[in-house]
This record gives C-alpha cells, sequence and structure tokens, in this order.
C-alpha cells in the first residue's frame, strides 16, 4: 500500500487525498500545510488502497476526502460508489478534484453526495480553493 501521511495528530481536522499522480499529492499536501500546519493530510495513489485502508478501523475518518477522477484501475467514480456503501462513511465530504470535470458528468457525482472542484494549474490557486472547501478564510 503506497500511503503518505503528513502531521499525524489526533483530534485534529484530517484531509485524505486519492491521486495517481503523486507529484500532485506532495504539492497538494504542502498546500494543505501551508494554510495549517495542524491539518493532517494523508496521501493514497488508488483508490483501491483507499478503499482497504477505509475498511479498516483507522481510529479517526477523514472530514474531507479530495477523490482525482481519472485512474488507472479503479476510477475516482467506482471508488467513489464503493465510498457511499461505507455506512461509517456517510458524512464525510467528498470532492472530486480533478483537472477536467465535463459539466455532463457532475450530476452523476452530486447524486453520489460529492462536490465537484476543478483541481488550480498552479500553487496560490491550490491554497484559495482548498480554503474555500474546507471552510477556511
Amino acid at each position: 500500500m503506497h500511503l503518505i501521511v503528513d502531521n499525524l495528530t489526533t483530534n485534529k481536522m484530517l484531509i485524505l487525498n486519492i491521486d495517481d499522480d503523486e507529484d500532485d499529492g506532495f504539492i497538494f499536501m504542502e498546500a494543505v500545510r501551508e494554510i495549517n500546519p495542524a491539518i493532517t493530510c494523508l496521501f493514497i495513489s488508488t483508490g483501491r488502497e483507499a478503499i482497504q485502508l477505509l475498511s479498516n478501523d483507522l481510529g479517526m475518518l477523514p472530514d474531507y476526502i479530495f477523490l482525482d477522477i481519472n485512474m488507472p484501475g479503479m476510477n475516482g467514480r467506482e471508488c467513489l460508489v464503493q465510498l457511499r456503501k461505507m455506512e461509517k462513511l456517510k458524512d464525510v465530504s467528498v470532492v472530486m478534484f480533478s483537472t477536467a470535470i465535463p459539466d455532463w458528468e457532475r450530476p452523476r457525482y452530486n447524486d453520489l453526495n460529492a462536490e465537484c472542484f476543478q483541481k488550480p494549474t498552479d500553487f496560490t490557486s491550490l491554497k484559495v480553493t482548498l480554503k474555500k472547501i474546507i471552510g477556511l478564510h
């Protein structure tokens, strides 16, 4: 399992980022760290590994799951369907976070109780977008 953890703490906000692009994962973690160093950020590179991890008892659940759509093996939509089958994750905010989200596809994610945001192309915009999503201003 390919799991990268940044700043593991308890009783703090936990964000899980599922993305097949490791560089994007490190940039995401750095943006979260700059927004609020107390936030714990986990990075997993495949949907299957995320499902396996979340099926186990972690002792805490993520507050937010950021899920890339275009991944090999299990794509983001397939992963989202599996996540939504887990009763313990029913109240966890899932954000479909991808470089391209066609308008026709957005209702499919909304129907599965997920929000859609396009990944910003620069670091400053990424931090602004993350602040907006997780409610930090």
